[in-house]
């Protein structure tokens, strides 16, 4: 790992907070999961691209026993860490969970009908039901997102993810040697703006939020947002949400296969220095009239 990330255990992060998000990119298999040797190959050019490849196929038979197995270990352990009462989700990431287990369910029954199921069937019909599993679970360790506060948080961070394309793959992955799993969408829901408007909606709080995730987009997400809606260029507006950003920084954790590391927002290399500089005044002054106009109700408005 990066010389910005320490290597925690997840026992560990859940025994330290109490707050923990569970993003659906989390990527935790055993460390005991080990392929057969004849299987390495074609092992090592799984992606996570699971459901292409289940589409991709005629029959039961043709499908990859050990990317099943990989994909199912995968998510049981996503669906152990759901069931502590200390993680979170939001409601679009219930909805990706769903949008997941809508394409399985699709694959399994145009396979269904070119033949018998047999064991690789088996271990697919297996992966569906649990990857429902994760949709319930989610569901049920949802918080509330539809309310003014963080609607006015989301707002800004959307802003700033696009101004400053904060989501491009390319630099998070050279920096930290992975990338995310899943494949890019056109309709894809904005989960990541919406789960760094609720750890900073905690922060504000006073509570220190972590987020879990394998989608290398948060470091910058994570890394740069708080840091520029907490510069002196929105003062007094902003002055509550700055009195809290050393104290209360979100915790950012990245899973690889088995292992899971802390990245150091603090002090890691940041991927855009001149992240102020190359912040069009145009957008400046937007994200000043956002703080003015909604700073009230961020800090002190209800919740649903």
């Amino acid at each position: 790992m990066a010389d910005t990330i320490v290597e925690v255990e997840l026992e560990e992060i859940l025994e330290n907070n109490s707050r923990v998000y569970v993003d659906p990119s989390t990527n935790l298999v055993p460390e005991d999961f080990t392929p057969d040797m004849d299987d390495i190959d074609s092992y090592q050019e799984y992606n996570g691209n699971i459901v292409s490849h289940i589409l991709d196929s005629s029959r039961y038979e043709d499908l990859n026993e050990v990317w099943i197995e990989y994909e199912m270990d995968r998510q049981d352990r996503i669906n152990e860490l759901l069931e502590d009462e200390r993680s979170l989700t939001i409601p679009n990431a219930t909805l990706e969970f769903g949008r997941f287990h809508g394409v399985l369910e699709k694959g399994d029954r145009l396979l269904k009908g070119n033949g018998s199921r047999g064991k690789k069937g088996g271990l697919l019909r297996d992966l569906v039901n649990s990857v429902k599993e994760s949709v319930l679970l989610s569901e049920m360790s949802e918080v509330d997102v539809n309310s003014a506060r963080v609607n006015g948080i989301y707002d800004m961070v959307i802003l700033l993810s696009r101004a400053m394309d904060l989501k491009r793959k390319n630099e998070s992955y050279k920096h930290y040697g992975r990338v995310s799993n899943r494949p890019n969408n056109p309709s894809k829901l904005n989960t990541d703006e919406e789960y760094v408007a609720v750890c900073l909606r905690d922060m504000i709080d006073g509570l220190q939020p972590s987020l879990i995730t394998g989608d290398t987009d948060f470091v910058s997400l994570i890394g740069e947002v708080p840091r520029i809606l907490g510069s002196r260029l929105f003062k007094p507006y902003n002055e509550k949400f700055s009195e809290t950003f050393k104290e209360c920084y979100p915790q950012l954790f990245l899973t690889y296969s088995s292992k899971i590391g802390l990245v150091d927002l603090f002090n890691c290399d940041s991927f855009n220095r001149r992240a102020h500089q190359s912040l069009k005044r145009k957008v400046i002054g937007q994200l000043r009239n956002m703080w003015e106009s909604n700073y009230q109700e961020i800090y002190w408005g209800k919740d649903k």
